[in-house]
């Protein structure tokens, strides 16, 4: 295990409080120094460190960046967690940290924070539902702009269902989600066609996510499904009104899971579909890497990479770095007074795939600090294991 110092501050950032001087961005450069160029350019690092410097370091734990592997493209995507804590600063509750102040006179970043606000209040029906929150940015590698675009924003209901789960209830709970993502009330073919998503799925499947992408042309309501079997994927599909071949989709299912045998989930883990008055024609089905084995190093998915470079859809090269970014090292963060457990994983790969047929793949390549109990006592190891 590796020792790592990194105690420089970044710059200050205009319009924050002196404590909040340490900015994401020395996170990104600590933690994604290492980063395979064949998956992270230099050029993308620093496209994606110029986003981060403008966000408060302790605004998240949790980062991904969003990799293209089909072909040699370039581009990468930040993701940030934010829970209970970075709620606080988002919302302005917190005394030392807050967003910079052009951020927060932005109209989108204001109905973020309206929704941090309202996911805060004991009174409100949103405080016991929200689990945390995923903030997405898409970064623009041609003219990586000095502010922050507006960031994707993904409501998690909590990644498994609860005792008392039923597709009505949840259906309400994701309808009084939407009025603050998208700063009005859902139009009434909107809402019957995330009705009818959300209500067709079948005994045990779940949509523990939704979310909007502002920064795109025509942001959709994106949902997301899990624990829905692959035989009943199609049939899902059909009844929901996806314009694609449910049939055909269901094949390649069956031989990407074929090259998942012995994983721990070899098949799909989460389906991911555009809703607005209809269902969009491209949806992602994502595939979860086991965690257990990075710890130490090892991607198990060999096969499944060797699969997605056979099919086109992952260059040799990037295949071969997402073999590589696994692993732990003891880390000092710039923003941190005691050391953290410092985790490389590749999380998923999703594969999207379009109505006419079409699909490409994205790697998510992620990095997590816990902090350590205390410096002078050896890590928890039941902290470092997921089940």
């Amino acid at each position: 295990m590796s020792e790592l110092s990194l105690t420089q501050p970044t710059a200050a950032q205009p319009g924050l409080p002196v404590a909040s001087r340490y900015s994401l961005g020395g996170t990104i450069g600590a933690a994604f120094a290492t980063a395979p160029r064949a998956l992270v350019s230099p050029k993308a690092l620093a496209a994606v460190g110029a986003v981060a410097r403008q966000l408060p370091a302790a605004l998240t734990d949790w980062i991904y960046l969003e990799c293209r592997l089909s072909a040699e493209d370039p581009q990468v995507d930040m993701i940030v967690k934010v829970d209970e804590a970075g709620r606080a600063i988002i919302a302005g509750e917190n005394a030392a940290l807050r967003l910079a102040h052009p951020l927060e006179q932005h109209p989108v970043w204001r109905r973020i924070q309206a929704l941090c606000r309202e996911w805060g209040d004991s009174r409100s029906g949103l405080s016991g539902a929200i689990d945390h929150l995923w903030l997405e940015f898409d970064i623009d590698l041609r003219a990586p702009r000095a502010d922050v675009s507006p960031p994707g924003v993904y409501v998690c209901f909590g990644e498994a269902p609860p005792p008392d789960f039923s597709p009505a209830a949840w259906c309400d709970r994701a309808l009084a989600v939407l009025p603050f993502l998208l700063d009005r009330a859902p139009s009434r073919p909107e809402r019957e066609a995330l009705t009818r998503c959300i209500m067709g799925l079948g005994d045990g499947a779940y949509a523990p996510y939704i979310g909007v992408m502002y920064g795109r042309p025509t942001p959709a309501v994106r949902l997301c499904v899990t624990r829905l079997a692959p035989q009943a994927m199609a049939a899902y599909l059909r009844a929901v009104g996806w314009s694609g071949d449910p049939t055909a989709l269901e094949g390649a299912l069956r031989i990407a899971a074929s090259h998942r045998r012995g994983c721990a989930t070899p098949d799909a883990t989460m389906l991911h579909l555009d809703v607005s008055d209809c269902v969009g024609p491209t949806i992602g089905v994502e595939y979860t890497f086991e965690r257990q084995p990075q710890l130490s190093g090892h991607v198990a998915e060999t096969d499944f990479l060797a699969f997605l470079s056979a099919a086109g859809l992952c260059t040799p090269r990037k295949a071969a770095a997402l073999r590589t970014w696994p692993g732990t090292a003891r880390a000092t963060l710039p923003h941190e007074l005691w050391p953290s457990r410092l985790v490389r994983l590749v999380n998923h790969v999703k594969i999207v795939h379009r109505a006419d047929g079409g699909r490409f793949a994205k790697g998510y390549v992620c990095a997590w600090h816990p902090y350590l109990p205390r410096p002078s006592r050896p890590p928890d190891r039941e902290r470092m294991t997921w089940t």
